[in-house]
């Protein structure tokens, strides 16, 4: 395992777009936040590039995220916003100059495969959690201002995690205890990226998942698609976040909901499971190092990090 030193103030921030194009404004908004709370930014020039729904072209994203690791006046990377394009750029992606410099990485959504790339080629722990455009640039809860700033810059880990107090408290869909590296992210990514080079192994591990805007039927699929490979049996435990806005959108089509497409996915397990919890696409996002040791005891009602993410 790899860890990054900690975030301090007047560190400077790289700003990376590995996925979709960005809103200028809307990053500008995010960049202000962040020199707000003390940090210079240092935004790549390829960030404003723009290819249809990609971020420019994939080998100019692929290189901005290996200058700005490079880069020795960066000491953090941030992603501007997420979407999708990320996945194609994995191939090109440096991995053994990410390991002599290893730096906080932070993103989620469609920065799931950059996640779960680098930890397979590096073992650098990542972290999930806001970004600049989407989540910096507007009214931030205190609850992910704390989570993301403790996160990043404490070397003692925050424990145990639970949700703000405006967000009902995750549920037990399968009691026990459980410990092992914690992993995951966008369940689309997650299921893109099984059966390929770029998938960790997830035996022994604790598995997080969460989704946006996707059909009950294509969460099934996504779900089955772990099952059938066997990823879902190997793993010592899961948390689940988020599904933000899972609903069926045809009207009058029958539909299973969430819970009952997860029992049923899960059906012949017995690790233990914890549902909603406060990272993903929704108001609150709880800012998750991947790579660090974490145990779930349901009897305690706890969800903790044994170890911090950053030296």
């Amino acid at each position: 395992m790899i860890k990054p030193k900690r975030l301090k103030k007047g560190d400077t921030v790289g700003v990376v777009t590995p996925a979709s194009p960005i809103d200028s404004s809307r990053l500008r908004r995010g960049i202000e936040r962040l020199q707000g709370w003390g940090y210079k930014v240092k935004i790549h020039p390829s960030a404003y590039s723009r290819r249809g729904y990609l971020a420019g072209e994939d080998y100019a994203r692929a290189q901005a995220l290996n200058e700005v690791f490079a880069d020795e006046e960066v000491d953090a990377i941030f992603c501007a916003r997420g979407g999708y394009g990320s996945v194609r750029i994995l191939p090109q992606i440096d991995y053994d100059n990410i390991k002599r410099n290893p730096k906080i990485f932070l993103g989620y959504s469609d920065i799931t495969s950059l996640h779960l790339a680098i930890y397979r080629k590096t073992r650098l722990v990542s972290f999930l959690g806001p970004m600049v455009q989407t989540e910096l640039s507007k009214r931030m809860p205190i609850y992910n201002r704390d989570s993301l700033l403790g996160t990043l810059s404490d070397k003692t880990p925050r424990v145990p995690l639970r949700n703000p107090k405006g967000m009902r408290s995750w549920r037990i869909l399968r009691g026990g205890v459980a410990e092992g590296i914690l992993l995951g992210g966008n369940l689309t990514l997650i299921a893109m990226l099984a059966g390929t080079p770029y998938m960790p192994e997830l035996k022994g591990k604790i598995l997080f998942i969460e989704d946006t805007d996707e059909e009950p039927s294509s969460i099934d699929g996504m779900l089955f698609q772990l099952k059938l490979a066997g990823l879902l049996d190997k793993i010592s435990g899961l948390v689940i976040g988020q599904f933000t806005n899972c609903k069926p959108t045809k009207s009058g089509r029958p539909s299973l909901s969430i819970t009952q497409i997860l029992k049923d996915v899960l059906a012949g397990t017995d690790y233990p499971v914890i549902y909603n919890f406060a990272c993903g696409h929704g108001r609150y996002i709880c800012t998750l190092p991947l790579g660090v040791r974490a145990r779930i005891d349901t009897d305690k009602r706890m969800f903790t990090l044994l170890e911090s993410g950053v030296i």
